[in-house]
């Protein structure tokens, strides 16, 4: 039987669907931060073996691995030798493993290499930093805590790891007590306590540990240890984006998009999404993407196709489908199939079951490649075993039409309970098509008047059109 605009519907590629998904993995670790305010004057000082600090005032007077630096005013005197700087402005200072940097709202004004300084370059050895973590250093026993977490010289020691956190941030040292609580809330080397994994991530946060503010927002988004609270994440998120951390700029510009716990608000969605961007991350470079793209100014194209290629140079599977996505539609760019189906097996080898579906459709239909009916299905399987409902309901579109496959109608249908099983309205409307036809099922106009209500209720409109050609049904034959 022909089914004509009855036939059962496969998904095909047709849209980008929405490249943001969850938030990023938290919590965030790391090193030694202080952030105070002296004056009007944020200041943020990072890294270094060894921090001694103290401010009056105006003026700031600290010590980094022996390093003397003295900030007065529009002065920065650097073991006595003297830079300029604005007297307004956030102030950053960070000893690196091989300059020091100092910047006034984001701008460079003293970068020395550590030799120029008299101090060796790169970080301090095992030994070195385990016998001044021993001694007491608390910002030794962080950055130890870091080399045992991160398996960096040494083989990596959660517990080790967890227990040199504890230690530094006992002492107040707020990258500690941001690391710490992340331990507690991980539960890998001690007992889960996501409360007190909260308490510690708010006391580096209160001390303005960018780090410790994302994880407390990181907490109230999940509801991990205080009861869910968009407004709240928002907040925090945003404190920790304003000092430059990443991860903040990135879900603070995904809830301004989506107007979680803020009003919604494009432009800064763009900006922050963009500072995120632009510090190299793949997740932020895609979604930038994303965001201009729904913007939907031809203006925009070029910088929204620049930052989608970025994040595909550093292999991000989602940019890579969402590339592949635009050269099989031969929209903003000439299209190309086999380009497509490339972009697609290689996000598909990194287990996105969207880009598996997307390859096996091109596979079923020949394509971008000549058409291979069991590489297609093969994709499928791969696909609807991670869970993908679409590539369920492809799965059996495939059996019920015998397209690459020996028809078996009955598996067709069971394959497209599977899908609706997992939500899918279109695999909902295609089960209704079997039960009005009797095809692989015994026909029951009432099942599928069901079956295409449910699917009407779940967003698949043209079922609407399926309940009103049932009704005509029943009424010429009552």
């Amino acid at each position: 039987m022909t089914l004509a605009k009855k036939e059962v519907t496969r998904a095909l590629c047709v849209a980008f669907g929405l490249a943001l998904g969850p938030l990023l993995a938290g919590p965030v670790f790391g090193q030694a931060q202080s952030a105070m305010t002296i004056g009007d004057r944020q200041v943020s000082i990072v890294g270094g073996s060894n921090q001694s600090i103290s401010a009056s005032g105006s003026g700031l007077d600290l010590v980094i691995d022996g390093v003397s630096i003295i900030i007065d005013g529009e002065e920065a005197r650097i073991n006595g030798d003297v830079f300029e700087l604005p007297a307004d402005g956030a102030l950053d200072i960070e000893m690196g493993d091989d300059a020091l940097v100092i910047r006034v709202n984001n701008e460079t004004y003293v970068d020395i290499a550590r030799s120029e300084l008299g101090i060796s370059g790169g970080p301090l050895s095992l030994d070195e930093l385990q016998a001044r973590a021993e001694a007491g250093d608390a910002i030794a026993q962080n950055d130890l805590g870091l080399r045992f977490l991160n398996g960096e010289g040494v083989e990596r020691d959660v517990a080790a790891a967890t227990e040199w956190f504890r230690k530094s941030a006992e002492q107040g040292v707020a990258a500690a007590q941001s690391n710490y609580g992340a331990q507690l809330g991980a539960g890998e080397a001690v007992p889960q306590d996501l409360a007190g994994a909260v308490e510690w991530y708010r006391r580096a946060a209160e001390q303005g540990n960018a780090a410790g503010q994302y994880n407390v927002g990181h907490a109230y988004d999940n509801g991990l240890g205080v009861p869910q609270d968009q407004q709240e994440a928002a907040r925090w998120y945003e404190l920790a984006a304003e000092q430059g951390l990443a991860s903040a700029q990135l879900n603070i510009g995904h809830a301004y998009y989506y107007g979680n716990g803020v009003e919604p608000d494009l432009e800064k969605a763009l900006d922050y999404t963009r500072r995120a961007a632009d510090q190299g991350r793949a997740i932020a470079q895609t979604n930038l993407f994303v965001f201009l793209r729904d913007r939907g100014t031809e203006e925009d194209r070029p910088e929204a196709l620049d930052y989608l290629r970025r994040a595909v140079e550093q292999e991000y599977f989602t940019a890579q489908r969402l590339l592949g996505v635009l050269y099989e539609n031969g929209e903003w760019l000439e299209q190309d199939e086999a380009e497509a189906l490339r972009l697609y097996e290689l996000a598909a080898a990194q287990n996105d079951e969207i880009a598996m579906q997307f390859a096996g459709n091109m596979y079923l239909d020949g394509r971008g490649t000549e058409a291979d009916a069991e590489r297609g299905m093969d994709y499928y399987r791969r696909s609807a075993e991670l869970g993908y409902a679409s590539a369920m309901n492809s799965i059996g579109h495939a059996y019920f039409s015998g397209q690459g496959v020996e028809q078996d109608e009955p598996l067709g249908v069971d394959w497209f309970f599977q899908a609706a099983d997992a939500g899918m309205p279109m695999a909902q409307r295609n089960i209704g098509i079997a039960y009005e036809y009797g095809r692989g099922v015994e026909q029951d106009l009432n099942t599928a008047a069901k079956w295409y209500r449910k699917a009407l209720n779940n967003g698949y409109e043209s079922a609407q059109e399926d309940i009103e050609r049932i009704e005509e049904k029943r009424a010429g034959s009552s």
